[in-house]
């Protein structure tokens, strides 16, 4: 017997209400369900996107760098620091964006050419890519053997961390994550300077 002060229709009602409340909440989580991965997907796009603009930017101050140095080198004939580990320096701010950069650093590749008066570096620097899943079809991964600090890329990217006056953080666990990437590759080119007769 139902409560005496509660009319038979309006527990009808209420039990109606109810159930279209739960209809609405199983709604809802199926459209969050189906539009949550293109959020996502977004999300990640416009990160790897801003990451490509200041990847693009670090590696063109640093193949200007290489280049740069290298033809002081050549115009003051004494000995001088190795044009790659100017270039290392210039990527460094690309180390403090995550761990698994300071690997990138170490398969940087820089090549520096001299050609009719001008000297030209080549700096490639494989970007790792941070959209979760997508690397597979991308991106391909690094050829990691043995222990990068054992490299000379390895030891210019020590070297170059030494000459900035920050303290290197050592090398992640190859074996901890292993990242996709995408080479992201500049040339800069400048004129060999004239070496100053003494006197």
């Amino acid at each position: 017997m139902g409560h005496p002060y509660i009319h038979p229709q309006a527990k009808a009602c209420g039990s109606k209400f109810q159930s279209d409340r739960v209809r609405a909440r199983g709604q809802s989580a199926a459209e969050f369900a189906l539009v949550a991965p293109l959020l996502m997907a977004l999300f990640f796009s416009i990160l790897q996107a801003a990451l490509w603009a200041v990847t693009c930017l670090a590696v063109q101050r640093s193949a200007l760098a290489a280049a740069r140095h290298a033809a002081r080198a050549d115009s003051t004939g004494g000995p001088a620091a190795s044009p790659q580990v100017e270039a290392y320096a210039a990527l460094l701010p690309l180390s403090a964006v995550h761990p698994t950069n300071t690997l990138s650093l170490a398969f940087t590749r820089v090549e520096v050419t001299r050609t009719a008066g001008r000297v030209e570096a080549t700096v490639r620097y494989p970007m790792p890519l941070r959209i979760p899943l997508a690397g597979r079809w991308l991106g391909q991964k690094l050829p990691l053997t043995g222990n990068p600090a054992d490299t000379p890329s390895g030891r210019a990217v020590v070297w170059a961390f030494r000459l900035a006056g920050r303290r290197f953080p050592g090398f992640p666990d190859p074996g901890i994550h292993l990242p996709y990437f995408r080479m992201v590759c500049f040339s800069a080119d400048t004129p060999e300077e004239t070496p100053r007769s003494g006197g």
